[in-house]
């Protein structure tokens, strides 16, 4: 009895093994430019917004930020850079005389004599007397 296929190919119990087509998986992630993640963190986008700008997962950023000093200190320099440009624009419109920057201003640097809750008030208050 002939035990071939209708192609021709003799018949088998045992599948052919299949070649080896490399890895399997994700390909390895390459980070992108420093100062690109450095504008984002600038512009206030959280980590996990930029780690979905990157298309990666949160887990994966946090992971290259321990791994790669640069990364992680283009995140840190970018928010500082942008702390420090909002911060000098909020200081120009108080000093310009917006009064809500003052108000805002005062009520986030002072807020001891500066604060607008009633319960805190009320203990101040309740000091003087």
């Amino acid at each position: 009895m002939n035990n071939q296929k209708e192609n021709g190919s003799p018949e088998s119990n045992e599948e052919a093994p299949q070649q080896k087509k490399g890895r399997v998986g994700r390909p390895r992630w390459s980070p992108p430019e420093l100062d690109m993640v450095e504008r984002m963190a600038g512009r206030g986008l959280t980590q996990r917004q930029i780690a979905l700008a990157l298309g990666i997962c949160l887990d994966t950023l946090i992971k290259y930020k321990k791994e790669n000093s640069e990364f992680f200190d283009s995140i840190q320099r970018g928010k500082a850079q942008g702390l420090y440009q909002v911060s000098n624009a909020l200081f120009a419109e108080a000093v310009q005389g917006s009064v809500t920057a003052q108000m805002f201003y005062l009520k986030c640097r002072d807020r001891e004599n500066w604060n607008d809750k009633p319960h805190e008030l009320k203990e101040m208050n309740d000091e003087i007397r």
